[in-house]
């Protein structure tokens, strides 16, 4: 990642572990880089109109997941073939879905419609809202 250009009089208060998403005291940054793309958001704080924070998982694939674990387990105690297996695997598979699309996402919309979409992959419920509490407090300083 290349060095962030900063404004004068412009501080860092807050950076993702990825580099990826800088708050400073004036604006929010979002810097993606991909194959083949790059995208570059700026979104100054007197123009951040909402924030929220999401909380997205897949309660459907745990209900699935334990549902078909359970009919795998069932179908053993009558005999042991295929199906059994082939429950137990798929069920397993479920479960694990589930718990691999736990995430929080926080959307941040400015003014002029832009939305700015975070993955706070790697960070707890407590250092989202600290993140959250730091933004609305820059926020809250500029005139």
């Amino acid at each position: 990642m290349t060095q962030l250009p900063l404004f004068e009089g412009e501080q860092i208060i807050s950076s993702s572990n990825d580099k990826k998403v800088t708050l400073t005291n004036q604006r929010l940054l979002k810097l993606e880089k991909g194959f083949g793309n790059a995208r570059s958001i700026s979104i100054h704080h007197s123009k951040i109109s909402s924030v929220e924070i999401k909380y997205i998982s897949w309660p459907w694939a745990l209900i699935i997941g334990i549902f078909l674990l359970i009919v795998g387990l069932l179908n053993s105690t009558l005999r042991l073939d295929y199906t059994t297996f082939l429950g137990i695997l798929i069920g397993t598979f479920f479960i694990l879905l589930y718990f691999l699309s736990r995430r929080h996402l926080i959307t941040i919309t400015s003014d002029g419609g832009t939305r700015l979409n975070i993955q706070t992959k790697g960070m707890s419920s407590d250092d989202v809202l600290a993140f959250v509490n730091k933004m609305e407090y820059a926020k809250s300083l500029i005139k």
